[in-house]
């Protein structure tokens, strides 16, 4: 992947996380922390905000970056899978509000200023499942898959803005580009039986075509088996089609999965039921039995109709249903947050039946590795 893309990067390291974005639920929540910054002393900052100065990032030295801010400044960004947190990432002020170039504004700019969609993976993968892959239409931090002592996780834009004319919210299609390599781009045209078009595509294809045939072999069940050996100690690598067929096929089906995934594209789902409706359902203690999630001790209220295999459900290094919860002990669910839940719940049904036709259509056009071109497969390689 890191071949493919002609710019990756790890995700962005506040290394504040406290004061920046890991207790920012809420667009108001950041605006507080401004005001705060305008008016509190610095003592009264590190005691709410609870995180320590350094030598490069002290208070009085970095105050007046926090002044003069605009809306668009307060950035959702992707804080762990299926799960935002908003941000102060102000593009021009970011490099030296984040220090040790750990802002990624070179690259996280490119889906602040334009439509866009980026894809999540890792270098190496941490734990005992291949499950570190996730769209995203936001900036990234770094850990969003939970790196623990090894590997690293990547985020790559389908698309890169021009740098000289690039306000946000920009659609031009003259003013981006497709993220991806002239080699890489050649090799597919030759395998589509296509020439490359004035965009540096394969003819008939488009950008989104090529990232969401990557995305359906990146859940794959059988790719994530057969490769874990080599996904856990470097690069994923991404096999070609042996054909258009298995190309456009994967690909439509790769479509399906990113919008699920970006939560755009679902209906409702009576199965899932909140539970101890009457109270409001404040985050003590998250368990698990029998198809509920509850999330106080008293087992009083929660949510109903979660399948195990749901309920266990990974993404990097985090299950994800639990994580989500957790992460919000102590807080009162708004109504916003209790959809958002169900929301993920039906997502990650959803997410399972489709790794499922994900392999049915290799299976197919031949299965592994038959399917694919396999000179230049990785189980070739190896």
């Amino acid at each position: 992947l890191n071949d493919i893309f002609e710019k990756s990067s790890t995700g962005i390291s506040f290394r504040k996380d406290n004061l920046f974005i890991k207790r920012h639920f809420s667009v108001e929540s950041v605006m507080q922390m401004l005001e705060d910054m305008k008016s509190c002393s610095d003592e009264e900052i590190l005691e709410k905000y609870t995180f320590r100065e350094t030598k490069d990032w002290k208070i009085s030295e970095k105050r007046h970056l926090f002044q003069d801010w605009k809306p668009e400044d307060i950035v959702k960004i992707m804080y762990r899978p299926f799960d935002h947190r908003y941000a102060f990432y102000p593009l021009d002020k970011a490099s030296q509000l984040i220090v040790r170039g750990d802002s990624r504004v070179e690259l996280m700019r490119h889906v602040l200023e334009i439509e866009n969609i980026g894809l999540q993976f890792n270098r190496q993968m941490v734990g005992n499942s291949i499950t570190h892959f996730l769209v995203t239409r936001s900036p990234t931090v770094k850990g969003t898959f939970y790196l623990g002592n090894k590997g690293n996780d990547c985020f790559a834009p389908l698309y890169l803005c021009s740098k000289e004319d690039s306000p946000r919210n920009l659609t031009g299609i003259d003013r981006k580009s497709a993220n991806f390599s002239k080699t890489f781009c050649r090799e597919l045209a030759t395998i589509l039986a296509v020439r490359m078009n004035e965009n540096g595509l394969p003819d008939g294809r488009s950008a989104e075509s090529i990232m969401f045939y990557i995305y359906s072999i990146l859940y794959s069940r059988e790719y994530r088996t057969r490769f874990a050996a080599l996904l856990a100690i470097d690069y994923p690598r991404i096999p070609l089609p042996g054909g258009p067929s298995l190309f456009d096929s994967l690909s439509r089906v790769g479509e399906r999965l990113a919008r699920v995934h970006l939560l755009e594209t679902q209906g409702t789902d009576n199965t899932v039921a909140q539970i101890g409706s009457l109270a409001p359902l404040r985050v003590e203690k998250v368990t698990y039995a029998n198809g509920m999630v509850w999330i106080d001790r008293n087992r009083s209220c929660g949510f109903d109709g979660v399948p195990i295999n749901v309920w266990e459900f990974h993404v990097g290094g985090y299950q994800v249903c639990h994580k989500w919860l957790n992460d919000r002990k102590g807080r009162t669910l708004t109504d916003e947050d209790i959809a958002h839940y169900q929301k993920i719940i039906v997502a990650i049904k959803e997410t399972i039946r489709i790794m499922k036709e994900i392999d049915e259509a290799i299976d197919e056009h031949g299965g592994w590795p038959d399917a694919f071109l396999t000179s230049t497969s990785s189980e070739a390689e190896h």
